[in-house]
């Protein structure tokens, strides 16, 4: 959804083709702003968006850009830490930052680790995601074995509502 739609965004400066591979479950409205943006929303189930991107990929010679797992994805949400940092001018004693898949999360913590190292960034997940077994063990496998279609987590962060 959201990184969705700034892809769609920047391709529309860019006057470039977009194609993005979409959860069935995915928010109307952040696939009709993609759509108003011109990208083509391809909808799958959500256990198949990784199957249907490489599909993607190899018919078309599309580029893949990941959402989170990307170091350009990282360090462009890296700029929100800095924009936080100047809105703040500075003064940030701490900071709750939303994790799902961690790019933003950590283009944050990179930027303000940068700028304001004395700053205590705290990464929130709704109850039932578990990320934070996996980073305390350092095993990113922890966090896919978690992922589930069939019991969505109860949030209204609609890009957290998969376990």
């Amino acid at each position: 959804g959201n990184h969705g739609t700034a892809l769609a965004w920047a391709a529309s400066k860019k006057n470039l083709e977009c194609t993005i591979v979409c959860p069935l479950t995915a928010p109307k409205t952040k696939k009709k702003a993609m759509r108003d943006l011109g990208a083509h929303i391809l909808e799958v189930e959500h256990a198949h968006r990784t199957a249907a991107v490489a599909t993607l990929v190899k018919d078309t010679g599309a580029t893949m850009i990941h959402p989170f797992d990307d170091d350009n994805t990282i360090a462009g949400q890296g700029s929100l830490g800095l924009e936080i940092f100047e809105q703040t001018e500075g003064h940030l004693d701490a900071i709750l930052v939303p994790v799902s898949g961690g790019g933003m999360a950590a283009g944050i913590s990179a930027a303000l680790a940068e700028l304001s190292p004395s700053t205590r960034i705290v990464l929130v997940e709704p109850k039932g995601k578990d990320l934070g077994q996996a980073l305390a063990a350092h095993d990113r496998e922890i966090a896919k074995m978690t992922t589930s279609v069939d019991q969505p987590l109860d949030t209204i962060a609609d890009g957290l509502l998969l376990n």
